[in-house]
Protein backbone atom coordinates (compact mmCIF):
# COMPACT_ATOMS: atom_id res chain seq x y z
CA UNK A 1 0.00 0.00 0.00
CA UNK A 2 2.85 2.37 0.86
CA UNK A 3 4.49 1.65 -2.50
CA UNK A 4 1.22 2.40 -4.31
CA UNK A 5 0.84 5.73 -2.49
CA UNK A 6 4.50 6.57 -3.20
CA UNK A 7 4.08 6.02 -6.94
CA UNK A 8 0.79 7.97 -6.94
CA UNK A 9 2.47 10.98 -5.31
CA UNK A 10 5.45 10.63 -7.66
CA UNK A 11 3.15 10.62 -10.68
CA UNK A 12 1.25 13.65 -9.37
CA UNK A 13 4.52 15.47 -8.75
CA UNK A 14 5.71 14.78 -12.29
CA UNK A 15 2.33 15.92 -13.67
CA UNK A 16 2.39 19.24 -11.85
CA UNK A 17 6.04 19.82 -12.72
CA UNK A 18 5.37 19.11 -16.41
CA UNK A 19 2.29 21.37 -16.36
CA UNK A 20 4.26 24.21 -14.77
CA UNK A 21 7.09 23.91 -17.29
CA UNK A 22 4.57 23.81 -20.16
CA UNK A 23 2.82 26.95 -18.86
CA UNK A 24 6.12 28.77 -18.39
CA UNK A 25 7.29 27.82 -21.89
CA UNK A 26 3.98 28.96 -23.34
CA UNK A 27 4.36 32.31 -21.58
CA UNK A 28 7.94 32.66 -22.84
CA UNK A 29 6.82 31.90 -26.39
CA UNK A 30 3.82 34.25 -26.22
CA UNK A 31 3.68 36.50 -29.26
CA UNK A 32 0.83 38.65 -28.11
CA UNK A 33 0.98 42.40 -28.76
CA UNK A 34 -1.42 45.07 -27.53
CA UNK A 35 -2.44 48.21 -29.44
CA UNK A 36 -3.53 51.34 -27.56
CA UNK A 37 -4.60 54.59 -29.15
CA UNK A 38 -7.16 56.53 -31.14
CA UNK A 39 -8.91 56.43 -34.51
CA UNK A 40 -5.65 56.18 -36.47
CA UNK A 41 -5.76 52.55 -35.31
CA UNK A 42 -9.46 52.11 -34.53
CA UNK A 43 -11.40 53.67 -37.41
CA UNK A 44 -10.65 51.09 -40.10
CA UNK A 45 -8.53 48.58 -38.19
CA UNK A 46 -6.32 48.33 -41.28
CA UNK A 47 -3.05 48.89 -39.39
CA UNK A 48 -3.77 46.00 -37.02
CA UNK A 49 -4.88 43.75 -39.89
CA UNK A 50 -1.81 44.48 -42.04
CA UNK A 51 0.58 44.22 -39.10
CA UNK A 52 -0.88 40.85 -38.11
CA UNK A 53 -0.30 39.56 -41.64
CA UNK A 54 3.26 40.88 -41.77
CA UNK A 55 4.26 39.59 -38.36
CA UNK A 56 2.08 36.51 -37.64
CA UNK A 57 1.66 37.97 -34.15
CA UNK A 58 -1.47 37.78 -32.01
CA UNK A 59 -2.41 41.47 -31.92
CA UNK A 60 -5.28 42.73 -29.79
CA UNK A 61 -6.41 46.34 -30.15
CA UNK A 62 -7.94 48.43 -27.37
CA UNK A 63 -7.77 51.63 -29.43
CA UNK A 64 -10.94 53.72 -29.62
CA UNK A 65 -12.10 56.54 -31.86
CA UNK A 66 -11.81 59.97 -30.24
CA UNK A 67 -9.55 58.82 -27.42
CA UNK A 68 -7.65 61.50 -25.55
CA UNK A 69 -4.39 60.55 -23.89
CA UNK A 70 -6.16 60.18 -20.52
CA UNK A 71 -8.50 57.66 -22.17
CA UNK A 72 -5.50 55.68 -23.40
CA UNK A 73 -4.42 55.28 -19.77
CA UNK A 74 -7.83 53.64 -19.18
CA UNK A 75 -7.39 51.44 -22.26
CA UNK A 76 -4.26 50.00 -20.72
CA UNK A 77 -6.19 49.44 -17.49
CA UNK A 78 -8.53 47.15 -19.44
CA UNK A 79 -5.63 45.48 -21.23
CA UNK A 80 -3.72 44.63 -18.04
CA UNK A 81 -5.46 41.27 -17.78
CA UNK A 82 -3.31 40.26 -20.77
CA UNK A 83 -0.07 40.18 -18.85
CA UNK A 84 1.44 37.68 -21.29
CA UNK A 85 1.89 40.62 -23.68
CA UNK A 86 5.42 42.00 -23.74
CA UNK A 87 5.05 44.68 -26.41
CA UNK A 88 2.76 47.72 -26.68
CA UNK A 89 2.12 49.52 -29.96
CA UNK A 90 0.46 52.86 -29.33
CA UNK A 91 -0.18 56.44 -30.30
CA UNK A 92 -1.88 59.29 -28.48
CA UNK A 93 -2.19 63.04 -28.19
CA UNK A 94 -3.80 63.79 -31.54
CA UNK A 95 -7.26 64.34 -30.09
CA UNK A 96 -5.77 66.47 -27.31
CA UNK A 97 -4.51 68.76 -30.08
CA UNK A 98 -7.80 68.70 -32.02
CA UNK A 99 -9.68 69.56 -28.82
CA UNK A 100 -7.66 72.78 -28.83
CA UNK A 101 -7.75 73.32 -32.58
CA UNK A 102 -7.68 77.13 -32.73
CA UNK A 103 -4.98 77.39 -30.08
CA UNK A 104 -2.90 74.69 -31.74
CA UNK A 105 -3.15 76.29 -35.16
CA UNK A 106 -1.31 79.19 -33.52
CA UNK A 107 0.78 76.93 -31.24
CA UNK A 108 -0.22 79.11 -28.31
CA UNK A 109 0.79 78.48 -24.72
CA UNK A 110 -2.59 76.81 -24.13
CA UNK A 111 -1.85 74.35 -26.93
CA UNK A 112 1.58 73.57 -25.51
CA UNK A 113 -0.01 73.02 -22.09
CA UNK A 114 -2.49 70.54 -23.63
CA UNK A 115 0.34 68.65 -25.31
CA UNK A 116 2.43 68.67 -22.13
CA UNK A 117 -0.54 67.33 -20.17
CA UNK A 118 -0.95 64.54 -22.72
CA UNK A 119 2.71 63.64 -22.26
CA UNK A 120 2.15 63.54 -18.47
CA UNK A 121 -0.60 60.97 -19.05
CA UNK A 122 1.94 59.06 -21.15
CA UNK A 123 4.25 58.85 -18.13
CA UNK A 124 1.27 57.75 -16.03
CA UNK A 125 0.54 54.76 -18.28
CA UNK A 126 4.25 53.89 -18.56
CA UNK A 127 4.46 53.63 -14.76
CA UNK A 128 1.82 50.90 -14.95
CA UNK A 129 3.59 49.20 -17.84
CA UNK A 130 6.89 49.19 -15.97
CA UNK A 131 5.19 47.59 -12.96
CA UNK A 132 3.71 44.92 -15.24
CA UNK A 133 7.04 44.07 -16.87
CA UNK A 134 6.27 45.33 -20.39
CA UNK A 135 9.47 45.05 -22.44
CA UNK A 136 8.83 47.22 -25.52
CA UNK A 137 6.83 50.22 -26.69
CA UNK A 138 6.52 51.20 -30.34
CA UNK A 139 5.03 54.70 -30.51
CA UNK A 140 3.38 55.65 -33.80
CA UNK A 141 3.84 59.37 -34.44
CA UNK A 142 1.36 61.57 -36.30
CA UNK A 143 1.72 62.68 -39.90
CA UNK A 144 0.82 66.23 -40.99
CA UNK A 145 -2.90 66.81 -41.40
CA UNK A 146 -4.67 68.79 -44.14
CA UNK A 147 -7.97 70.68 -44.64
CA UNK A 148 -9.66 70.70 -41.19
CA UNK A 149 -6.33 70.33 -39.46
CA UNK A 150 -4.49 72.78 -41.72
CA UNK A 151 -1.97 74.81 -39.77
CA UNK A 152 -1.19 72.12 -37.21
CA UNK A 153 2.29 71.36 -38.50
CA UNK A 154 3.99 73.41 -35.78
CA UNK A 155 1.90 71.72 -33.09
CA UNK A 156 2.75 68.32 -34.57
CA UNK A 157 6.47 69.15 -34.58
CA UNK A 158 6.28 70.37 -30.98
CA UNK A 159 4.46 67.20 -29.91
CA UNK A 160 6.87 64.93 -31.76
CA UNK A 161 9.86 66.48 -30.01
CA UNK A 162 8.11 65.81 -26.70
CA UNK A 163 7.27 62.22 -27.68
CA UNK A 164 10.85 61.46 -28.74
CA UNK A 165 12.17 62.88 -25.44
CA UNK A 166 9.53 60.89 -23.55
CA UNK A 167 10.53 57.69 -25.32
CA UNK A 168 14.22 58.22 -24.59
CA UNK A 169 13.60 58.96 -20.91
CA UNK A 170 11.74 55.81 -19.83
CA UNK A 171 13.23 52.49 -18.76
CA UNK A 172 11.13 50.43 -21.19
CA UNK A 173 12.74 49.92 -24.60
CA UNK A 174 10.86 52.53 -26.64
CA UNK A 175 10.97 53.44 -30.34
CA UNK A 176 9.15 56.25 -32.17
CA UNK A 177 7.87 55.66 -35.71
CA UNK A 178 8.05 59.09 -37.37
CA UNK A 179 5.58 59.27 -40.27
CA UNK A 180 5.86 62.98 -41.11
CA UNK A 181 8.10 62.69 -44.17
CA UNK A 182 6.77 59.38 -45.46
CA UNK A 183 3.11 60.44 -45.55
CA UNK A 184 3.35 63.98 -46.89
CA UNK A 185 2.07 63.14 -50.37
CA UNK A 186 -1.53 63.43 -51.50
CA UNK A 187 -3.71 60.34 -51.29
CA UNK A 188 -2.68 59.35 -47.78
CA UNK A 189 -5.50 61.19 -45.95
CA UNK A 190 -9.25 60.80 -46.23
CA UNK A 191 -11.48 63.72 -47.22
CA UNK A 192 -11.49 65.05 -43.65
CA UNK A 193 -7.75 65.66 -44.02
CA UNK A 194 -7.03 63.82 -40.78
CA UNK A 195 -7.69 60.10 -40.94
CA UNK A 196 -5.47 57.78 -42.99
CA UNK A 197 -6.56 56.02 -46.14
CA UNK A 198 -6.17 52.25 -46.21
CA UNK A 199 -3.03 52.74 -48.29
CA UNK A 200 -1.53 55.02 -45.63
CA UNK A 201 -2.53 52.58 -42.89
CA UNK A 202 -0.71 49.75 -44.65
CA UNK A 203 2.39 51.93 -45.01
CA UNK A 204 2.29 52.73 -41.29
CA UNK A 205 1.91 49.03 -40.47
CA UNK A 206 5.02 48.28 -42.52
CA UNK A 207 6.91 51.11 -40.80
CA UNK A 208 5.95 49.70 -37.40
CA UNK A 209 6.99 46.19 -38.41
CA UNK A 210 10.29 47.41 -39.90
CA UNK A 211 11.02 49.16 -36.58
CA UNK A 212 10.26 45.96 -34.68
CA UNK A 213 12.47 43.83 -36.94
CA UNK A 214 15.33 46.34 -36.78
CA UNK A 215 15.21 46.39 -32.99
CA UNK A 216 14.62 42.64 -32.52
CA UNK A 217 11.15 43.12 -31.00
CA UNK A 218 9.03 39.94 -30.92
CA UNK A 219 11.42 38.18 -33.31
Amino acid sequence: MKKVLFFMFLALGLFFHTSTVFAENNLEKSKQVIILGDSIFALSGEIRKELAQLSSLDIESYARNGALMKNIVKQYGKARKNLSARTIIMNGGGNDVLANLRECQELSDKCKEAIDEAIDHGYEVVDKMEADGIDNIVYLGYYYTKVLGNGLNDANDYAMEKIITFCQSISIDCHVVDTRKRLRMRGYRKLDGIHPTDRASRIMARMIWDTMVKNDIEQ
